[in-house]
């Protein structure tokens, strides 16, 4: 069986609206710190779109601990379901960032339908902290093979990661079926028996878990998925430029935020106002990456890897889509 897909196949049955081109240039901001943090007054309000997961925690706990009233803006914040969700709300100029999975990113950019640039690298994932659950009577790898898998939006990193994997271990990545699964519902439907597995990231990884005793048979996030970068705040090219000292101040803020993230204590301040968890549990929870600094050679992994399933057939410069992190006072 072929380690391969077609881009047909893993395209196919896409929910997102197709996402643009990249940057024809690196100019946008040089990474350069600005003198003072401008007041509230001069630089406004940014509008952030999120899903209710650990990714959207760090922007919180930059508003609750103040490092956007420090850098001169106010976040307002809209939940969505999925990250492919908020593209058209970034399109239609109701929301100035939103978190997008990398795979999402790199298909619409294909499609030439916008220009995006990575404002923030959100996160990379972890062996621990983004599973594949499935049900008992999945032994091995092998075992997947015409079952059905959750992989909560069709096209998504979810669905590259369990393909990459499936391909790792010499299986044809198109002998399982895949099914749109949201991350909160993964662990019902595998109890029911509507999926044999679902990829799940946190806080519903642990809830999942302990509801439920499932566990993991065959790591999604290792070999040549291991610290996957997965998703990252992206902004319009268009707003971008017209607002070089929001998009400054944003990234700094953010800085102190995803180390904060890092941290259970500081997450269980947040992460219950988010999701349906308690301080207890957030202390169980299995933690992404969160970078403190952007890197185009960790944002290239993800269409080489693309391009190596074919799952992409433009080759793209990361260097071209993601900004400087700029330098703190």
């Amino acid at each position: 069986m072929s380690a391969r897909l077609s881009r047909r196949t893993f395209l196919l049955g896409t929910g997102m609206a197709a996402v643009g081109t990249g940057l024809s240039g690196c100019g946008l901001l040089d990474g350069s710190s600005s003198n003072d943090a401008a007041s509230a007054t001069q630089l406004g309000v940014v509008r952030l779109g999120m899903q209710a997961t650990t990714v959207a925690a760090s922007a919180k706990l930059a508003e609750r601990k103040g490092y956007f009233s420090k850098e001169g803006i106010k976040a307002e914040f809209t939940i969505f379901e999925a990250g492919p969700k908020a593209v058209p709300s970034l399109l239609g100029d109701e929301v100035d960032m939103c978190v997008l999975n990398y795979v999402s990113l790199f298909q619409g950019l294909e499609k030439k339908t916008f220009d995006l640039v990575v404002v923030v690298d959100a996160n990379e994932a972890t062996r621990e902290s983004c599973q594949l659950l499935v049900s008992n009577d999945i032994k091995a790898p092998q075992d997947l093979i015409g079952k059905q898998i959750g992989i909560h939006a069709f096209g998504s990193v979810n669905e590259l990661l369990v393909r990459a994997t499936l391909a790792d271990n010499q299986i044809d990545p198109n002998s399982v079926k895949y099914a749109a699964v949201q991350f909160p519902d993964v662990g019902q439907s595998i109890a029911n028996g509507q999926i044999a597995g679902g990829v799940v990231i946190e806080p519903y990884l642990t809830q999942a878990q302990q509801r439920h005793g499932l566990n993991s048979v065959i790591p999604i996030v290792a070999g040549s998925t291991a610290q996957f970068p997965l998703a990252g705040w992206v902004a319009k090219r268009t707003w971008v430029e017209k607002n070089p000292e929001k998009v400054k101040a944003f990234q700094r803020a953010m800085i102190p935020a995803q180390t904060d993230a890092s941290n259970r204590n500081e997450l269980a301040g947040v992460l219950p106002d988010l999701v349906k968890i308690n301080k207890d549990q957030v202390m169980l929870l299995h933690l992404d990456t969160f970078p403190t600094s952007n890197s185009a050679t960790r944002l290239q992994r993800v269409p080489n890897l693309m391009n190596a399933m074919k799952a992409l057939g433009q080759q793209f410069d990361a260097k071209t889509l993601i900004l400087p992190t700029p330098s703190v006072a």
